[in-house]
C-alpha cells in the first residue's frame, strides 16, 4: 500500500503533501502562541508539544474544549499537550483546532482569514533533504485514477488468478475476497479510528471484536476434535483473511451438527452491525 501511495503521488505529489502537513503545523504554532501558549519543541515537522500553563489552570481545560468539539489530543501531563497533524488535515481543521486553544483561553474564534501562513521552515537545515528521491520512472507516470488503474491491472496480468486457471489455496498474494467484502475497510468508521482513541470513542469496534470473539470460541472448541488443530486465530485487516475465509466456511459446514444456528446467526449481527456502521 505505501508503494502504490509513492506511485501515485510521486515525488513532486509527496513533496507537496509534505509542505502541506508541515506548513499547517506552523499556522496553529504561530496562532495559538499569540493566546500565551508555548510549543516547546522548536524543531518539528508534524507534532507540536505545548506548553498551556501561560495560558489555562490546566490541560484539561483544552482537553475538554477540544473534546466538546469532536477532536481528541495527546495527553502529556497537567501542563502540556500535543497535537499532531496528517495530510487529511485542511485549513477548516486547522481554524477548529486553533478555535479550541482560543476557547480553552477565554478569548474569542478567529476565522480563516486571521490565520497567517508561514513560508519558513521549522526543520534544521542539516536534516532537509536535498537529494533527489523516487527517481524511477514508474514513480513519475501514474498520477491520475485511469492511469493507476492501468498500472495494477498490468501488475495483475503478470500473476496467477481464478480468471487464468486454478491456483494452489495456500498463497497470501491470491487474493481470493471479493471486491464488495472489502469495501467495509474503506468506510471512515473503520478505517480513520486513532489506535489511542478512547475508549468510549470506540464502542462499535469493541461490539464487532466481541462477535468475532464468540464466533471463534466456537470454532476453537471444536476444532482440534475435526481437522486436529490447536487453536485458531485471526489478524484483522491482512492478507491471512484471504486464507481464513475459506477456512470458516469449512469448519461451519463441519460443524452443523453443533450448533449451526448459532453460527448464522452471528454472522447476520455481524453483516447487520456493517451495515450500520456504514
Amino acid at each position: 500500500m505505501a508503494a502504490m501511495y509513492a506511485v501515485y503521488h510521486g515525488p513532486l505529489g509527496l513533496r507537496n503533501i509534505a509542505r502541506k502537513v508541515h506548513g499547517l503545523t506552523q499556522v496553529i504554532k504561530d496562532a495559538i502562541e499569540n493566546y500565551g501558549y508555548q510549543a516547546i519543541n522548536e524543531d518539528f515537522f508534524d507534532t507540536l508539544t505545548i506548553d498551556v500553563s501561560g495560558s489555562v489552570k490546566s490541560s484539561d481545560d483544552v482537553h475538554r474544549a477540544a473534546a466538546a468539539v469532536g477532536i481528541n489530543l495527546r495527553q502529556i501531563d497537567n501542563r502540556h499537550v500535543g497535537v499532531t497533524l496528517d495530510e487529511s488535515v485542511g485549513p477548516k481543521n486547522t481554524l477548529s483546532l486553533v478555535n479550541v486553544f482560543a476557547s480553552a483561553a477565554s478569548a474569542p474564534p478567529i476565522s480563516l482569514s486571521d490565520l497567517v501562513v508561514s513560508n519558513t521552515l521549522s526543520i534544521p537545515p542539516a536534516l532537509q533533504r536535498t537529494s533527489k528521491f523516487l527517481t524511477h520512472p514508474v514513480f513519475n507516470k501514474h498520477h491520475s485514477e485511469t492511469e493507476m488503474l492501468r498500472y495494477i491491472h498490468h501488475l495483475a496480468s503478470k500473476d496467477m488468478g481464478l480468471v487464468h486457471s486454478m491456483i494452489p489455496l495456500g498463497s497470501c498474494t491470491m487474493k481470493l475476497n471479493s471486491t464488495s467484502s472489502m469495501i467495509p475497510v474503506t468506510w471512515p468508521e473503520f478505517s480513520t479510528v486513532h489506535p489511542f482513541a478512547p475508549v468510549d470513542q470506540v464502542e462499535g469496534y469493541l461490539e464487532i471484536i466481541k462477535a468475532w470473539l464468540s464466533l471463534f470460541a466456537i470454532l476453537n472448541k471444536h476444532s482440534l476434535s475435526i481437522r486436529n488443530w490447536k487453536v485458531i486465530c485471526a489478524r484483522l485487516r491482512a492478507s491471512i483473511l484471504v486464507l481464513y475465509s475459506p477456512t470458516l466456511v469449512l469448519l461451519a459446514s463441519t460443524l452443523v451438527y453443533v450448533s449451526f444456528e448459532h453460527i448464522t446467526s452471528l454472522a447476520a449481527r455481524l453483516i447487520e452491525m456493517f451495515v450500520s456502521f456504514h
